[in-house]
């Protein structure tokens, strides 16, 4: 029955009809899967969309508490009274209810039923200061990454030697090949570990002969010309054992500056395994 303290006539429950499909017609526009179509017809069972849409419209898009507050959510029932019986006249609550929900824009998002549109628009003041904090932020995740990656490089790895191959005869001039990641240069180095005494007869055993150090492409590979001891002929026979080299210590990097020999295999970030290869009898 009509509540003596809300006043509606039949005109006006009409009217409120037309404008509670309007409503509801922007939530079917928003999701058809959730809100479908409605028969606005005797059966209830249609009414279940949009008395949902009701609940999404209160208590999701608006905010509002859903035990502390003075709305009827009309059942099912009372919505196919309302659309289909012209002499139902709906009681206070309801009838307030579906005025809001009528009446009410569904965009604005608000913890209390009589906020106005303008607190729930953003500021050009606030846009620019989240554009600004957005920025240091990513300015800041720069400056950290840089600071990170130098304090910490990421350690040279997978070092190895493609040609020469282990146990290959190789003229005194030989191609040398290899692949290296996270380094800027490769130091190789030539050691005899057999020799010709009648050439030599204090033998070779302690000498590592220095090659000049090789730049890495940006692909990770590394190649130069290998001197695998003198033109002197009476060299051809003698192995040879070759290793690579990554940031070797300080002392052998500056003795490189003054001779190319040193005493021992050099103490290094990283350094491949020695392949052995014979020297024969081709000079260049």
């Amino acid at each position: 029955m009509e509540d003596k303290d809300n006043p509606i006539n039949i005109d006006e429950v009409k009217n409120l009809r037309e404008r509670i499909r309007t409503k509801y017609d922007t939530y079917y526009k928003r999701d058809k899967v959730r809100f479908p179509t409605i028969d606005y017809n005797t059966n209830r069972g249609n009414y279940e969309p949009l008395r949902q849409s009701f609940v999404e419209e209160f208590y999701v898009v608006r905010g509002i508490d859903r035990v502390d507050n003075n709305l009827h959510i009309p059942s099912t029932n009372t919505l196919a009274l309302l659309f289909t019986d012209d002499n139902y006249l709906p009681g206070k609550k309801i009838l307030n209810t579906c005025r809001s929900y009528a009446e009410g824009k569904s965009t604005v998002i608000a913890d209390t039923r009589n906020q106005p549109d303008s607190q729930t628009k953003t500021s050009p003041d606030t846009a620019n200061r989240k554009l600004f904090m957005a920025g240091f932020i990513f300015l800041t995740g720069l400056v950290v990454y840089g600071i990170i990656k130098y304090l910490f490089p990421s350690r040279a790895s997978d070092l190895v030697i493609h040609t020469p191959h282990n146990a290959e005869t190789v003229p005194r001039i030989v191609a040398i090949e290899g692949n290296v990641s996270n380094a800027d240069s490769v130091w190789v180095v030539v050691h005899p570990i057999s020799w010709n005494r009648s050439y030599e007869p204090d033998g070779g055993w302690n000498k590592y002969f220095i090659q000049a150090p090789v730049k890495v492409e940006s692909n990770g590979t590394w190649k130069c010309v290998l001197y695998i001891g003198s033109t002197n002929a009476g060299e051809a026979g003698v192995k040879w054992q070759i290793r690579a080299f990554v940031n070797p210590e300080q002392d052998y990097k500056s003795l490189y500056t003054s001779s190319d020999l040193y005493h021992q295999w050099p103490k290094a970030e990283l350094s491949t395994q020695a392949i052995e290869v014979t020297r024969g009898p081709k000079n260049e």
